[in-house]
This record gives structure tokens, C-alpha cells and sequence, in this order.
């Protein structure tokens, strides 16, 4: 089913939606105690206001469940976010930990009895997310495969576990190569000045003896340190 904002507006004249757009955000790995209480209060209000209360009976949820039925959606069975969010508060329940973003705008979404919820700009901006996926997941395959006949070549064999103990090994260079882990930052040639640093540096520990449990232990170092150093890159840009 596709619907248009005219079919919309034209069912619902009262129909409002706002839209905010957030470049540069960073979101906390650990949610403040100030937003912990602020949605705690959040939930007990909506206790005290809606307690006992049917559903049906909450203006926001009842908006919403006729846009629904006005459409020829059962509202039961697609329910509103808000809905499902009261559900849960007046069943005593606390809001879900998502992350420090999703959990204040379900802090706004209780408080107003309003949906709201976050969408990638690439995906409202055009860029065909599909076919992206799609075409990135076939070079991988083709590189994995490129891999595979090299690392054959390299051994003299083939046998299904031939890449075992490699990941560790890759994910490490990534992360120096400064891709992010929390997404969003990376690059195809930071990614191989990522894997020459990690080479280097194992084929010289290699040279020098060093157990290979003492090599595991740089990569994790390794990647501790470019993880700190690349927190400032785990920039979001999300639209609401």
C-alpha cells in the first residue's frame, strides 16, 4: 500500500507533522543519569494520568487507531509507537534501553502521546539502499573468494576452516585503518593503510618470536586504542 500526504490531509485535515534534522550527532555509549530520571518521571506521570485508563480512551492512542481504521488498517494488530509504549509503562514496565537518542525522543513521544522515531537521511535523500547492500555484499563475495584461492596457493591445500583465526586479524585492521565501530566513518584506502600497518607489525613480531598469544594481545590493544581514539567519529546523521 503506498499513500501519499495528499491522501492524508485530505481524510485528516488536522493532520501535523514536524520534521528535525540532526547533523553532527553524537550519541553517549552510557545513558546520562539526568535522562534516566527524566524518563523515569516521564513514566510516572503517564501512570498517574493513565492509569485504569482503556487504550482506546488515551486521545493520542484513539488519533491514531481512527487514522488507522480510516485507512483500512486494523489497529490492533498495527499499533501506533505510543500505544505500544503506554502499554508497557501502565503495565508497570519501564521504556527499553535502545540508546541515549531513541530513549529521550520516547521520553517526548510518552509525555505528548506522540509517535516519533528516527530515519537515516540517506534513505529520505534518494540514495537506493538496496541496491547499495546488494552490490557491496557481491564485491565482498567476490573478495572473499579472491582470498580463499590465495590463501590455497599460500598453503598448498584447501579445507573449510583455511580463514580461521584471520577475523580477529582483519577486524583489527579495520578499526586502525579509523573505521568506525559504531558506524557511520570508514573508507576503502583507510582500510588498507590499515591492513599494511597490521602486516607490518605482525610479520615483524613474527620475525622477533613473539608467541602467538602475546600477537593476539597487541591486536587487542590495537584496537583498544583506535576504538578510543575514533569515538569522536561515531557521528550519526538521523532525522526525526
Amino acid at each position: 500500500m503506498q499513500i501519499s500526504i495528499a491522501d492524508i490531509t485530505t481524510a485528516f485535515p488536522g493532520y501535523r507533522v514536524a520534521f528535525v534534522v540532526a547533523e553532527g550527532l553524537t550519541i553517549a555509549p552510557e545513558r546520562p543519569a539526568a535522562l534516566d530520571a527524566l524518563i523515569a518521571e516521564r513514566e510516572e506521570a503517564a501512570r498517574a494520568a493513565w492509569g485504569g485508563t482503556e487504550l482506546s480512551q488515551v486521545p493520542g492512542v484513539a488519533a491514531w487507531r481512527a487514522a488507522y481504521k480510516g485507512f483500512g488498517i486494523k489497529q490492533t494488530r498495527y499499533r501506533s509507537s505510543v500505544e505500544r509504549l503506554l502499554k508497557n509503562v501502565l503495565a508497570g514496565r519501564e521504556l527499553a534501553r535502545v540508546n541515549s537518542f531513541v530513549d529521550l525522543y520516547n521520553a517526548v513521544s510518552l509525555a505528548f502521546e506522540l509517535p516519533c522515531g528516527g530515519e537515516d537521511l540517506a534513505a529520505l535523500s534518494g540514495v537506493p539502499i538496496r541496491r547499495t547492500k546488494v552490490i557491496a555484499f557481491a564485491l565482498a563475495g567476490t573478495f572473499y573468494g579472491l582470498a580463499s584461492v590465495l590463501a590455497a596457493a599460500q598453503l598448498g591445500l584447501a579445507n573449510a576452516e583455511i580463514g580461521t583465526g584471520r577475523l580477529f586479524t582483519t577486524v583489527t585492521a579495520v578499526v586502525v585503518g579509523g573505521t568506525s565501530l559504531m558506524g557511520g566513518q570508514g573508507g576503502v584506502l583507510n582500510a588498507l593503510i590499515g591492513v599494511l600497518i597490521v602486516a607490518v607489525l605482525a610479520n615483524g613480531m613474527v620475525l622477533l618470536g613473539i608467541p602467538p598469544y602475546l600477537q593476539q594481545a597487541a591486536q587487542g590493544l590495537m584496537i583498544i586504542a583506535a576504538v578510543a581514539l575514533s569515538l569522536d567519529r561515531s557521528q550519526l546523521r538521523i532525522v526525526k
